[in-house]
């Protein structure tokens, strides 16, 4: 199953998302960094199932950014 996971660099999201990738989900990550950060998501950048795009979700996004999937 692909899962979008937003605020995904947070303490509490990130650990849910290794779990989701530790149960073989595709996980596409949304975070804009204002308050979590990039070293949570050190062993997710490992996973060829996980996509990362920096975005602020109170900003309009287009179709193309939400599909880049490996």
């Amino acid at each position: 199953m692909k899962i979008l996971v937003t605020g995904l660099a947070g303490f509490i999201s990130s650990h849910f998302c290794e779990n989701l990738l530790s149960l073989g989900h595709t996980v596409i990550g949304l975070d804009d960094f204002s308050t979590g950060r990039l070293s949570n998501l050190e062993t997710l950048r490992e996973s060829e199932r996980f996509t990362l795009i920096e975005h602020d979700v109170r900003d309009e996004i287009g179709v193309w950014r939400c599909c880049r999937f490996r």
